[in-house]
């Protein structure tokens, strides 16, 4: 899987690369620490009507009820077009339908021109250690493909359909629950699905920021002046601040982890959260009058609610 691993120390004269399952605990903290850059609406931060990159936008509709009046025809009009045969009351018009109820933009914190990476300082002073291209060599890793293609995209696995910490995700009601038990963080309303009497649905969007049981913990052996030493994995820690978090946000210039409301889910693409707007799917008809000369048909609005749009919130990866 990847080029060249981080190296862990086995005893004071012996190291080997790290597995997978070595490697969880140190991508779990990277998406940890991104989780922290999101809550402070850095790079990658979503919102609702704010600022950034518009990512797409919705719309809440709803059908209106409709009212026509008549003099129910004794003024000697009975027979005048629109109104029953006979009848007092008019006939029934359309339920009306208002498609501008409110307009939801959503946009995302893209920094144009990205995060530079980490310096030839910082790599030597924070970076971990790899068997180089010569048997036996150790060096500090200091290529972003290399740790992009070790950790990064592994961590990015997980954003999408592993333990989602990192991402946002919406639902209407009490916080997620996918990818497992940790801290889910209201970041406000996202849409409102009225109909023409009552509320249908809120839709919040959340934030996971971390789990309730991390991955076990294995340190990458890195510099210490002349010596080496364990690093520390900490989601604030020199490693993962100064060489894994601005790997993983350089990934939005990948067009990676970039957010997209739509109507569909295409190929590259992860649905985290699915949103409707929805309109009743009959009517009843009232009658009421006279007053005075004046009969009123009513239509309203009734039955079940129907979706007449669905949406998604995609997350590119």
């Amino acid at each position: 899987m990847s080029v060249r691993r981080p190296l862990k120390s086995l005893s004071a004269a012996v190291l080997k690369e790290m597995t997978d399952g070595e490697l969880d605990r140190l991508a779990y903290e990277v998406r940890k620490a991104y989780a922290a850059v999101l809550t402070a609406a850095g790079k990658g931060h979503i919102n609702v009507g704010g600022s950034g990159t518009n990512i797409g936008s919705t719309v809440d509709s709803k059908r209106t009820p409709t009212s026509t009046t008549g003099d129910g025809g004794f003024t000697g009009d009975a027979g005048d077009a629109g109104y029953h045969t006979g009848g007092d009351w008019p006939a029934p018009g359309s339920t009306g339908v208002n498609t501008n109820v409110t307009t939801y933009t959503y946009y995302q914190n893209r920094t144009i021109g990205g995060t530079p990476f980490a310096s030839t300082a910082h790599i030597d002073l924070y970076s971990y250690y790899v068997y180089g291209g010569t048997a036996g060599e150790v060096i500090l890793e200091g290529v972003e493909a290399n740790i992009v293609d070790t950790i990064i995209s592994a961590c990015i696995t997980d954003m999408a359909t592993g333990d989602e910490v990192g991402t946002y995700r919406i639902t209407t009601g009490s916080a997620p629950t996918n990818g497992g038990a940790g801290t889910w963080v209201n970041k406000g309303t996202f849409f409102v699905d009225t109909l023409h009497s009552a509320t249908q649905n809120t839709y919040k969007y959340w934030l996971k920021t971390d789990l309730t049981t991390p991955p076990a913990e294995t340190k990458p052996i890195g510099r210490s002046g002349t010596a080496m030493k364990e690093l520390s994995v900490a989601h604030d820690g020199d490693l993962v601040q100064k060489i894994l978090l601005p790997a993983l946000q350089n990934r939005h210039d990948n067009s990676q982890l970039n957010y997209h409301v739509q109507t569909s889910i295409p190929g590259g693409y992860t649905a985290k959260g699915t949103f409707l707007d929805t309109r009743y799917g009959s009517s009843t008809v009232s009658y009421t009058g006279p007053s005075g000369d004046t009969y009123t048909t009513t239509i309203t609005p009734s039955g079940t609610p129907t979706a007449h749009s669905t949406y998604y919130l995609n997350l590119q990866t």
